[in-house]
């Protein structure tokens, strides 16, 4: 059987397509996600309800309605004289504020206050480029840089630090967010991301680590003896792959 290798300019050509900047990759984000490079800090960092938190409702004025209920999974719990009220990802605040607009009329003057007495059961999912992927416990506040290191800490071989995207369900949309680690990790100043319950957590590979693989799958393993060289010169300079294992 013949193999025929393109020549040294094809390849050359195909390499350095691929040597673009990690900073701005075109995955994971698809159809149908709202891309956007900064999420709202303010936001994130909330204490939000959720499934399996327990939460004490405390009437000023008439105590014994006060109640403690489990959020149910379907972010849900059961008030008197109002019924069900969806608890999912609100802060007590706007519980709070919920349940003073149900009770409008019911009651004279209410004053309502809402605590979390437990949190809820929250994680976060760490993939890519990581040590350990896989579900991390979130108990608390929890940053994007936080969880990849509960996830082992990054892959410093393979993983582009500068373009972690964060994936974040927001009703029926996906919002994807792109993060840059790197700052933190070289001791720069840098805005952290607070993550919320549920978020995908994904560090891409570098643009290295994808030719390193480009080469060992189409021409290291067709010469895995000898490997071969390639030089071509780029403007006044001159560029050349080695291929050899």
């Amino acid at each position: 059987m013949r193999f025929e290798l393109p020549s040294p300019f094809v390849i050359m050509m195909l390499l350095l397509t691929m040597l673009s900047s990690c900073a701005t990759p075109a995955y994971p984000i698809r159809e149908g996600y709202q891309f956007e490079f900064a999420a709202s800090p303010a936001r994130s960092a909330l204490p939000l309800l959720g499934p399996g938190a327990t939460v004490v409702i405390k009437f000023r004025r008439t105590p014994e309605l006060d109640e403690t209920q489990l959020v149910r999974p379907d972010g849900m719990i059961s008030m008197p004289m109002i019924g069900e009220v969806d608890v999912n990802e609100k802060t007590p605040d706007e519980v709070a504020d919920a349940l003073l607009r149900a009770y409008e009329g019911k009651l004279i003057d209410p004053e309502i206050r809402v605590l979390i007495q437990k949190p809820a059961n929250r994680r976060v999912f760490v993939g890519g480029q990581v040590l350990r992927g896989g579900a991390v416990e979130m108990p608390g506040r929890m940053t994007a840089l936080e969880a990849v290191m509960q996830a082992g800490g990054p892959d410093l071989r393979e993983a582009c630090l500068e373009s972690v995207i964060v994936v974040r369900h927001e009703g029926d949309k996906r919002i994807g967010y792109l993060v840059d680690l790197d700052k933190s990790l070289r001791g720069e100043v840098a805005t952290p991301f607070h993550l919320r319950n549920n978020d995908i957590v994904y560090v891409p590979q570098t643009t290295i680590a994808k030719i390193d693989q480009w080469i060992d799958q189409h021409i290291n393993k067709l010469f895995p003896q000898f490997g071969l060289f390639y030089r071509t010169p780029v403007g006044s300079a001159e560029v050349g792959f080695q291929t050899t294992r």
